[in-house]
């Protein structure tokens, strides 16, 4: 194995009830015996520096947990001389000083869950002004790596470009802009997005002018070169709350209550005390079945994605196409259709800051 990023889904449950969320709440909390066996197996298999992620749910509804797990992994770094970059995505509600001080402690970085002006839209009642102050006292924190992630659907779509400009002039750095594409987009929420997301372009473009820096993060990054893979088993492995191994939380939570389904026992790598004495043999067998979801082997209706021009600027989720078919390589139109937009109006920009930048030197 060549796993680098350590997947714990601490939390099934969620206090949040957020309109396009693609998981299934259920009252499941990772034990200690579970954790202590996916550190002590799989640490020496990482390499000498690595990242660890608490998900949810909400991950802080297990917070012991967590704490437990951050110091028994510092135990097990010294005596195998590796590093740890510890991460946590959360929806910021349950965060306390003395959480605050913990994350700050170990470096962590924090990725949290915050629409904007739409986060009252799509998600709790409440939580906007609750998280305000959250938001500050993060970005303050010296060693906290902040990341607001924001996502948003086709009931908050008009709210895309004057949210992302809410949230830079929060003075955070770091934006990472999602969408909810499981579900159909018709043709005027496209054209929405497609209107939304050319004003937050230009509002990119008076930041950078103004400051130098770019601080939303794009999917896919058209800075990488190469056709894109998904990474799920490849370089990172999730582990579920009750101690399902799986490429990643996208695949555990599509595929649990599809049991009999074909494609089940291809991704699925086995209970987890299975999987530590059978990895040898099961973790080959299953690899190359996620290592073919790469986008030369995705289509459309209408054609193979290796015969578009966008092949190695795009990427798509797989899970996010089964939800819609049922199949992990047919893209929908709409998907495709954002894609396309997304890459134009990205490049666009780039090559706009490229001009800047080449004036300056």
């Amino acid at each position: 194995m060549k796993i680098s990023r350590l997947i714990f889904l601490i939390s099934e449950d969620c206090n949040f009830f957020c309109d396009y969320c693609y998981q299934t709440k259920e009252k499941k909390d990772m034990s200690w015996e579970t954790a202590e066996k996916i550190v002590t197996f799989f640490l020496p298999e990482m390499p000498k520096a690595y990242q660890l992620y608490f998900l949810g749910g909400e991950p802080l509804l297990n917070v012991d947990l967590i704490r437990k797990i951050v110091e028994y992994v510092e135990k097990k770094n010294l005596e195998l001389k590796k590093t740890c970059q510890y991460n946590i995505s959360t929806n910021g509600s349950l965060i306390t000083s003395e959480i605050l001080d913990f994350f700050n402690r170990n470096h962590f970085s924090v990725e949290l869950s915050f629409d904007g002006l739409a986060q009252e839209k799509g998600r709790k009642k409440g939580s906007f002004n609750q998280l305000l102050p959250v938001i500050e006292k993060l970005k303050n924190l010296p060693d906290i790596h902040l990341l607001v992630n924001s996502v948003f659907y086709p009931k908050t779509i008009n709210y895309l470009s004057e949210s992302i400009q809410f949230i830079m002039d929060l003075g955070v750095n770091h934006i990472s802009l999602g969408l909810a594409i499981d579900k159909r987009w018709n043709r005027p929420t496209i054209k929405k997005f497609e209107n939304e997301f050319k004003q937050l372009m230009d509002i990119l473009m008076d930041h950078y002018q103004e400051t130098g820096n770019q601080p939303l993060h794009f999917f896919p990054d058209l800075n990488e070169k190469g056709i894109w893979c998904c990474s799920a088993g490849q370089s990172q492995i999730t582990i579920s709350a009750e101690g399902e191994v799986w490429g990643c939380a996208r695949f555990y939570e599509y595929f649990k209550n599809r049991k009999n389904s074909d494609q089940y026992q291809n991704y699925y790598f086995g209970p987890l005390d299975k999987f530590i004495k059978n990895q040898e043999k099961k973790y080959p067998e299953l690899i190359k079945n996620y290592k073919q979801l790469c986008l030369d082997n995705f289509h459309t209706t209408r054609s193979r994605c290796f015969l578009c021009p966008y092949i190695e600027k795009c990427g798509v989720c797989p899970i996010s196409s089964a939800l819609y078919w049922d199949d992990l390589e047919k893209v929908p139109a709409h998907i495709c259709r954002i894609n396309q937009i997304a890459i134009r109006e990205k490049e666009k920009l780039l090559n706009r800051i490229k001009k800047i930048d080449k004036c300056k030197n």
